[in-house]
């Protein structure tokens, strides 16, 4: 099963350098082909540079549909941690909450164990009633074992 997993691994990461690769080739070459009139130096330059950012824009909407489609896994454990470690550690962070929020709500729970920290628990939008997905303490950020509520 390790095997497995590891095999896994390496497809997802392959993904996403296919996706860099392929964003810098096409910015480099759209870019040459756009400087045409410039010297080699400057064209040489600007295509540097539309294949860096044109590869990171690629690669960074490739992460993106990679959180997406795990956060789209109802129910499983990788939905589980994910969700937990972007509630514990990026709760702060707009553009990281997005994509959790695409597929869960938030509430904020306080409860006797803690008066001035609130348990964040998040449930799926389209349920309702007491299927509760997964709760987790704010405060307890290093911890990834929070258990189904």
């Amino acid at each position: 099963m390790g095997e497995t997993l590891f095999d896994l691994e390496q497809v997802l990461r392959s993904q996403k350098e296919t996706q860099f690769t392929f964003g810098v080739l096409t910015g480099a070459t759209a870019a040459w082909a756009a400087t045409w009139k410039l010297s080699w130096f400057a064209r040489a330059n600007i295509s540097g540079g539309a294949a860096i950012l044109l590869g990171f824009w690629r690669f960074s909407k490739s992460l993106d549909s990679g959180v997406d489609h795990i956060l789209a896994m109802d129910g499983s454990r990788m939905q589980k941690e994910l969700a937990n470690i972007m509630v514990n550690k990026y709760q702060d962070d707009p553009w990281t909450m997005q994509h959790l929020n695409r597929r869960f709500y938030s509430e904020k729970v306080f409860d006797d164990s803690n008066l001035h920290r609130p348990i964040i628990r998040l449930q799926y939008r389209n349920s309702s009633g007491d299927n509760v997905a997964y709760g987790q303490r704010t405060h307890d950020s290093d911890s990834h074992d929070a258990s189904l509520q």
